[in-house]
């Protein structure tokens, strides 16, 4: 069932649902939008979240391997130690990560942000970097957007260059633990990953973004080393056209009762509610124990949601 079925079996046991059943009855108290909004709770905080407790291994994902540079531009003019790019290029994440420029075989720490078109290099470069491609290598890697179908990050694996054969996995630490720490201090060959967050702010108009991410020490030392990041996730928001995940049957029906138990609360009929909160919570049981984990079946897979991607500096928001 899609959402827009599931939306209408709870009107008309609610009896909202119109007479020739083609529209749900106004309500004040209940209305599509809140229907929609407890169908989400219900699926992604109730039932699923129950499976992710009982069976966390099924809902790793893994990222496909990207790039060990957070953002890449090219120098439209160098001023000294000031490099010029496009606008909507530099924003306060940029701050003491390093730039490396390839082709000039140099690598320069970025220590100040000027405008989001200017920043300011540790050191005046040797060589001349107009029309180069520069590449920013950060230790930090996030997901764009509020993130709000990342459930946990869990593990970074990192190939600081492109001829390591193997992913290096992090050591999960506290950040206010190891941030305090000198470089000195870590070794590439067991690095330490630790969770983190970010403001991210865009000079040119003010506005900020909350990222979700991990970092990663010591920090990568080339562009073209790779990074994969393992995590759960839950699954995205029901539209009207489309129907839960099938980790197994009986799901809609799930959330049919738990929603119809709320509208009956929210009615102030507490007889309805009793009834469809005791019929949840058997289907809820019956979902967790027909549920197949992975070792005795093969349940779906939740993909990436289409906003997990690594932080953009070239693009304006």
């Amino acid at each position: 069932m899609n959402r827009q079925q599931i939306r209408e079996q709870i009107a008309r046991n609610l009896r909202l649902l119109s007479s020739d059943e083609s529209t749900i009855i106004d309500n004040s108290n209940i209305t599509e939008e809140g229907l929609n909004t407890q169908i989400d709770l219900i699926y992604r905080e109730g039932i699923v979240q129950v499976l992710m407790d009982k069976f966390p291994d099924d809902f790793e994902r893994k990222t496909e391997p990207k790039q060990t540079f957070t953002s890449s531009f090219v120098v439209q003019s160098i001023a000294s130690d000031v490099i010029t790019a496009l606008p909507g290029t530099f924003s306060n994440f940029d701050e003491g990560f390093e730039a490396q420029n390839v082709d000039k075989s140099e690598t320069i720490k970025i220590i100040d942000v000027l405008s989001d078109t200017e920043a300011q290099l540790e050191s005046t470069p040797e060589s001349d970097w107009t029309g180069d491609t520069v590449y920013v290598l950060g230790n930090e890697f996030f997901f764009e957007g509020e993130a709000e179908d990342l459930r946990e990050i869990k593990l970074l694996g990192i190939k600081y260059n492109a001829n390591d054969n193997e992913f290096l996995y992090g050591n999960l630490r506290r950040k206010h633990d190891v941030l305090p720490l000198d470089q000195k201090n870590f070794n590439r060959y067991n690095p330490v990953m630790y969770l983190t967050a970010i403001s991210k702010e865009n000079i040119s108009t003010g506005a900020t973004k909350n990222l979700r991410g991990v970092g990663i020490l010591p920090f990568p030392n080339a562009y073209n080393g790779e990074y994969q990041i393992t995590y759960m996730q839950q699954p995205p928001s029901l539209t009207d056209t489309t129907s839960p995940v099938p980790l197994v049957a009986g799901i809609s029906e799930g959330i049919i009762r738990g929603v119809t138990a709320w509208g009956a609360r929210i009615l102030q009929d507490y007889n309805m509610s009793v009834y469809y909160d005791n019929l949840y919570k058997e289907q809820k049981a019956q979902i967790i124990n027909s549920y197949k984990p992975r070792s005795r079946g093969n349940p779906s897979r939740l993909r990436l949601a289409p906003h997990y991607q690594r932080i953009s500096k070239n693009v304006t928001y």
